[in-house]
C-alpha cells in the first residue's frame, strides 16, 4: 500500500537520542503508525465515509440538521450509525424509520410552531415557552391573551421526572391536550413521571394541584418511507370534567424535504361531555427556511350526543419566523370561522391575531 506523500515526507526527530539497541524497535513502531495512518486516511477517502464529497453533497436539505429555535444541530445530535449491523427484525426497522427523515422533519414542525405535542414531549433540562397573543374579531372585539409554560427536568430526584408549570391569563382553551389547564390568571403547578421514553413510543403519569391526574401512551407507527400513523391514547380526571379519555390518530406525509401534510383526528369523552367531543383537521406545512415557515389549517369540530353534527368550520392560515435571537418569534394568524347554529344557519367570524413568543 503506497503511503501518502505527506505523511511519508515527515520526519520524526526524538527529543533525546534512543540506544542504538533499541533503535530497530523505534523504527518498527515508527513504521507500524504511519501505515495505520495510511489504511485510515484512505479508508476516509472513501464515500461510505463521506470524504470527498462535493459542497452540494454537504448542503441537501432532504436532512434537515436545524433546531427549532434555528441553532445548528451538533455532532452529537446527528450521529452517522452507517456502521452499525443492521437488523431486520420489525423493532429496529421501526427504529431506523423515525430516527430518519421523516421523523427529522415532524419533529421540526413542531417544534417551530410551539405545537401540541412539541410541549406535550418536551425533553430538554429546562424549556420555557411565553406566548403573547393580541387578537381581533367580529365576534369579541380585542382580546388579550398570555400564557406561560415552563418544563423542568428534576435530575437530582429521578431523571423521569419532570415539573410543569402553567399560567393562562385571559386565554382560550389552546393548551396542550396533555397538560394542566389553570383557570384565567391563575398559576398551576404539576408534576410529569416518564415510565417509559422512546422514539418510537413514551408513556407517562401527570398530576397537578389543580387537580388534575393523567395518563398518556404515544405510538409511531412507520407506514412507508415517507408515512407514518401517529396514534395518542389519554386517560384522565379532571376537577371539572371528572373521568375522561380522548383518542387521537395522526397520519403524517412528506411530501418534499420541505412541504409535509398532517391529518389529525381526535375524540374526547368524559363524565361532562355531550357524547364525544371530536374533531378533524388537515394541516399543509412548509419550510421556507431554517428560520421561516408557515401552515395551512382546515378543521372542523362537533359532538355526537343528541347526533352526529358538526359545531364549526374553520381556516387558518399562520406565518411565523425566528427573529434576532434564537429563542423569539413572532406570528400573524388570520382566520375564518363558520359556526353552525341552530337550523344550520352559518355566520361567518372573521378574526387575526398577532403573536410574539419567547
Amino acid at each position: 500500500m503506497d503511503i501518502p506523500g505527506s505523511i511519508a515526507a515527515c520526519t520524526i526527530r526524538p527529543a533525546v537520542e534512543a540506544p542504538t539497541s533499541q533503535a530497530p524497535k523505534i523504527t518498527t513502531l515508527v513504521i507500524r503508525g504511519l501505515l495505520r495512518t495510511a489504511v485510515i486516511t484512505g479508508v476516509m477517502a472513501t464515500p461510505a465515509f463521506g470524504a470527498g464529497l462535493t459542497g452540494s453533497d454537504t448542503t441537501d436539505t432532504s436532512v434537515i440538521t436545524m433546531s427549532a429555535f434555528g441553532a445548528d444541530l451538533t455532532d452529537s445530535d446527528t450521529t452517522n450509525t452507517d456502521n452499525a449491523p443492521k437488523h431486520d427484525g420489525w423493532l429496529d426497522k421501526s427504529h431506523r424509520f423515525v430516527s430518519g427523515r421523516l421523523n427529522t422533519s415532524v419533529q421540526w414542525f413542531d417544534h417551530f410552531f410551539s405545537d401540541q405535542l412539541s410541549l406535550a414531549e418536551e425533553n430538554a433540562a429546562m424549556a420555557i415557552r411565553w406566548r403573547n397573543d393580541f387578537r381581533s374579531s367580529e365576534k369579541d372585539g380585542f382580546e388579550f391573551s398570555s400564557r406561560t409554560h415552563a418544563n423542568i427536568s428534576l435530575p437530582n430526584i429521578s431523571r423521569k421526572l419532570r415539573l410543569i408549570v402553567e399560567r393562562d391569563r385571559n386565554g382560550t382553551d389552546s393548551l396542550p391536550e396533555d397538560t394542566v389547564r389553570p383557570a384565567d390568571d391563575e398559576v398551576n403547578i404539576g408534576l410529569r413521571y416518564d415510565l417509559r421514553n422512546t422514539q418510537i413510543s413514551r408513556l407517562s403519569l401527570s398530576a397537578s394541584v389543580n387537580p388534575n391526574f393523567k395518563a398518556r401512551y404515544r405510538y409511531i407507527m412507520p407506514i412507508s418511507s415517507r408515512t407514518q400513523a401517529r396514534i395518542l391514547q389519554t386517560g384522565f380526571w379532571r376537577k371539572d370534567d371528572g373521568w375522561g379519555q380522548t383518542s387521537r390518530l395522526d397520519l403524517e406525509r412528506q411530501f418534499t424535504p420541505s412541504i409535509f401534510l398532517r391529518w389529525t383526528n381526535s375524540g374526547t369523552y368524559s363524565e361532562t361531555s355531550d357524547g364525544v367531543d371530536w374533531f378533524s383537521e388537515l394541516i399543509w406545512l412548509n419550510r421556507l427556511s431554517a428560520r421561516t415557515a408557515i401552515r395551512f389549517d382546515l378543521g372542523v369540530s362537533g359532538l355526537t350526543d343528541p347526533t352526529f353534527q358538526p359545531t364549526e368550520y374553520i381556516a387558518r392560515f399562520r406565518f411565523r419566523r425566528n427573529i434576532h435571537r434564537p429563542w423569539l418569534f413572532y406570528e400573524l394568524e388570520p382566520e375564518i370561522a363558520w359556526p353552525v347554529n341552530d337550523g344550520d344557519n352559518r355566520r361567518n367570524d372573521l378574526a387575526f391575531t398577532f403573536r410574539i413568543e419567547i
